[in-house]
């Protein structure tokens, strides 16, 4: 959206969103917005205006992550469930099914087994990255970007964690970590972190985003 959202630097405003609705729904393409960091108290109506003005553009859903928008005067624009809000056990999608959320976008650090279990148990969409940023960060609980410069990931102005500033915890944990000497912090490359699980790669997912897809239906 035009504020709030988790790229604070790459806002779209409401006339460049409704430009994208119009061209996209013709097609029957879906354009979610994304106002997915956390609030001000001061900030909630702003929020909620830029809100009603995306649902009456015809956004056909709403990416957040401060669960007190729902204390707001919503429209009844679908509501999803951003990965920053920390969608990682079965027990916190149930509570997001339960007060009206449509989708939630599971935690990306989850496995294929994990992510199994909270299908079994839940009814929602669900919905997964398959590729992200490779950030070693818990979705939605990480503060070293707040801890290191004052830019919070929470607030849209997330700046991913510089190898100098984590060098020398590296190099006294090496010894316990021998196999990631030097690189402690480093992702795994995704090629070779999906590897054993090819054949799962293989079920049939259906594409809901760019960013991610659903998980198939139980």
């Amino acid at each position: 959206a035009e504020q709030f959202g988790a790229r604070s630097a790459a806002g779209n405003s409401t006339v460049e969103i409704a430009k994208v609705c119009d061209f996209a729904h013709p097609y029957y393409a879906k354009v979610y917005a994304a106002l997915n960091t956390l609030l001000y108290d001061d900030e909630l109506p702003a929020a909620e205006k830029i809100i009603h003005q995306l649902y009456k553009i015809g956004v056909d859903g709403l990416i957040i992550q401060d669960a007190g928008l729902l204390e707001l005067d919503l429209p009844p624009i679908p509501l999803i469930a951003s990965t920053q809000m920390d969608n990682s056990t079965a027990e916190k999608i149930k509570f997001l099914e339960d007060v009206g959320f449509s989708r939630a976008i599971l935690a990306r650090e989850l496995t294929l087994e994990e992510i199994k279990q909270i299908r079994s148990k839940t009814n929602i969409e669900l919905e997964c990255f398959v590729h992200g940023a490779l950030c070693v960060g818990a979705s939605g609980r990480c503060l070293m970007s707040y801890a290191a410069g004052g830019r919070s990931g929470n607030r849209g102005q997330c700046a991913p964690a510089r190898t100098d500033l984590v060098s020398e915890i590296a190099a006294s944990r090496a010894r316990d970590f021998p196999s990631r000497a030097g690189r402690l912090c480093e992702p795994q490359p995704a090629r070779l972190a999906a590897r054993p699980h090819t054949p799962a790669r293989t079920q049939k997912w259906s594409m809901t985003s760019s960013s991610g897809f659903t998980c198939p239906e139980r």
